[in-house]
């Protein structure tokens, strides 16, 4: 699409948002773009949202090491997950206007093929509370979160923890979340006016003892050391503990809990293994893997052929199926040799793949002249027994950056965010 082709959107004034109490010390935003998305995107967002968790169930089952655990997680019939995050393509009004008339069943369908994860276990908590305050520093959603964590210790009596599993992860979330370096201390207080759980624990503080009075929001996922370099050595104290993470996964309010020593197949942390379930993504393990009827059936279901694929028409993205974020470890390109050869070599390393098209972010150009590549991030919480739409954020990259040129849309200093509310 030439930039001439690109709808002129209204984006407001940037204004850069600081006092954060976070490493991350300010946002650029764009607070007169709001975004609201129609109840049907919603509504057909939700469906996937249940899919997702019905597709989550199988994974629990190979994970399982005690039948206590993730007791605690049964957010309702069908539902396990809590909390949930979509990470999918800007939807532009170009592109809800054919859809707001429609049925929820069309437009989970043609959601379906613009998302690229979904995760549970959210992160950041601060800066998506104080991103777009409302003039009483309370947000869209900074309110419906706190309710839904409220919910959550109403329903069973107990305060909730964050966990962070290693000393990596701990000083990661100490800096990050609550602004604290190693050296300060960080309060109970601070802990909850920041981000709404009642305690941060780290490896050395969990005790026994200590933990059963919490139920625990997990945070699991690995350093960045080791996305960067999947033979980088995590300590792995706390989960190596058996004792321990029984008493983690019994107590745990996340699904994301390995054993080290635990089998690749049963390994749940960062998985996107479900999407090969919701028909969103293909797995290869090796070669053959792209010449299987499989694979030609995927592609068939996304409206492309395989000869799409092998005449270079579409891109590919893959990216590690399980024990990676972000963009750590993804390879892009068309399915020629040197992608083949990149994929062996990630694949010998961090495990199978998970295939996709490459999809082409929608753009905006704003009164300047500027051109941005536009992504959504959006969160369901629960309420009552069904997923609720806790609101989201549109993330802006200005498309002549290095990062948009990469495909990498969201996690850097050149982003502007607006708001996504319903």
């Amino acid at each position: 699409m030439s930039h001439a082709q690109i709808k002129e959107t209204v984006l407001g004034p940037l204004v850069t948002r600081t006092g954060f109490r976070s490493s991350i010390n300010s946002l650029k935003t764009f607070p007169e773009y709001k975004v609201e998305y129609p109840r049907v995107v919603v509504d057909a967002l939700a469906d996937l949202y249940r899919e997702y968790n019905r597709s989550f169930a199988p994974l629990i089952d190979a994970n399982r090491e005690w039948t206590t655990d993730y007791r605690f997680c049964k957010a309702a019939p069908g539902i396990l997950n809590y909390f949930g995050q979509v990470d999918m393509l800007g939807l532009l009004q170009e592109h809800a206007d054919p859809i707001e008339g429609g049925t929820v069943e069309a437009a989970r369908e043609f959601l379906r093929y613009r998302i690229f994860e979904i995760e549970n276990s959210l992160a950041t908590y601060q800066l998506f509370e104080r991103a777009f305050p409302n003039g009483s520093d309370d947000s869209f959603f900074s309110i419906r979160y706190r309710a839904a964590l409220d919910r959550l210790r109403q329903r069973f009596d107990r305060p909730i923890a964050l966990l962070a599993v290693t000393e990596e992860k701990y000083e990661a979330i100490r800096a990050v979340e609550f602004g604290k370096s190693a050296e300060e201390r960080l309060s109970s207080a601070e802990v909850e006016t920041l981000s709404g759980f009642q305690a941060l624990l780290g490896p050395r503080d969990f005790r026994l003892d200590l933990a059963r009075e919490y139920l625990l929001y997990v945070r699991c996922s690995d350093p960045i050391a080791k996305l960067k370099k999947p033979n980088y050595f995590v300590r792995q104290l706390l989960l190596g503990d058996e004792r321990a993470r029984q008493l983690v996964k019994e107590r745990a309010l996340t699904l994301n809990i390995d054993s080290p020593e635990m089998q690749y197949q049963k390994r749940i942390n960062d998985t996107k293994e479900y999407l090969v379930a919701m028909g969103m993504g293909h797995l290869v393990s090796c070669r053959e893997d792209f010449e299987s009827p499989v694979f030609e059936r995927y592609f068939l279901s996304q409206g492309m052929s395989l000869d799409d694929v092998t005449h270079h028409r579409i891109q590919l993205r893959a990216k590690p199926m399980k024990g990676a974020y972000g963009c750590y470890g993804h390879v892009r390109g068309f399915a020629n040799s040197e992608f083949f050869r990149r994929i062996r070599h990630e694949i010998a390393s961090r495990g199978p793949y998970i295939i996709q098209p490459e999809m082409s972010y929608p753009m905006v150009r704003d009164r300047t002249g500027q051109v941005y590549t536009v992504m959504d991030r959006v969160f369901f919480g629960m309420a009552e027994g069904s997923p609720t739409f806790l609101g989201g954020f549109r993330f802006l990259m200005p498309a002549n950056s290095l990062e948009a040129r990469r495909g990498r849309n969201h996690g850097h200093d050149d982003v502007i965010w607006a708001e996504i509310v319903s």
